[in-house]
């Protein structure tokens, strides 16, 4: 950003570090005047903070959009509902607690590498076996 070779960052609130490391970004971007338009599509989780995160970020005019039909993504279309509507060009978030989703459990343990233990309070990964 400081050298000049970009007019818009696209963080990837997945890839970027999360919510915090994007508005970190978006910060940074908007003392240097520069737009913020994030990049997001794979996942329903990832797609709905998008939406959270430009609504209360003022360097973000607009989001990136790819409908599901063509660029279909297994944990887009199952991982989460419901996914945000538009309406006259806006994103209508959802009213429910946090970001307005339910994660679908059978998903998540579906896609998993490790199955989780649980131990207290505290989800464990199981601890894997080197050969």
């Amino acid at each position: 950003m400081d050298r000049g070779h970009c007019d818009v960052i696209q963080p990837d609130l997945g890839r970027v570090g999360g919510l915090t490391e994007a508005v970190r970004c978006a910060r940074m971007a908007a003392e240097r005047s520069l737009c913020c338009i994030p990049h997001a599509w794979t996942t329903g989780l990832s797609v709905a903070a998008t939406h959270h995160f430009a609504a209360v970020t003022p360097n973000c005019p607009h989001t990136e959009f790819f409908h599901h039909d063509f660029f279909p993504s297994f944990l887009r279309s199952k991982l989460a509902d419901p996914e945000a509507e538009v309406h006259d060009g806006q994103w209508i978030l959802p009213n429910k607690p946090g970001l307005g989703i339910d994660l679908k459990d059978d998903i998540v343990k579906q896609c998993l590498v490790r199955p989780l233990t649980v131990s207290g309070d505290e989800y464990h990964p199981q601890p894997r076996v080197l050969r």
